[in-house]
């Protein structure tokens, strides 16, 4: 995982996701280059990337349905 500022990446290696968060070779060597991925982790799970883009659509529908409600004035929706 590399964090900078808004943007986020998650990745096999941390070079791959700095690489991902700057957007292409961001020039960094984590010397984690050749290490096998954890067991259990998403990339060992191609099943589990499946589920966190099913999430990750639900949680950007419900941001949209929340402010779509907000916008109408209507709490109870918004609280949903």
């Amino acid at each position: 995982v590399a964090v900078f500022g808004d943007q986020v990446a998650i990745a096999d290696t941390l070079d791959a996701a700095l690489d991902d968060v700057f957007g292409g070779d961001s020039g960094a060597s984590a010397g984690d280059e050749g290490a096998a991925p954890v067991p259990g982790s998403p990339s060992a799970d191609p099943g589990a990337q499946v589920q966190l883009d099913q999430a990750l659509q639900q949680a950007r529908q419900a941001i949209t349905d929340s402010q779509a409600a907000l916008q109408r004035g209507d709490f109870t929706a918004y609280g949903e």
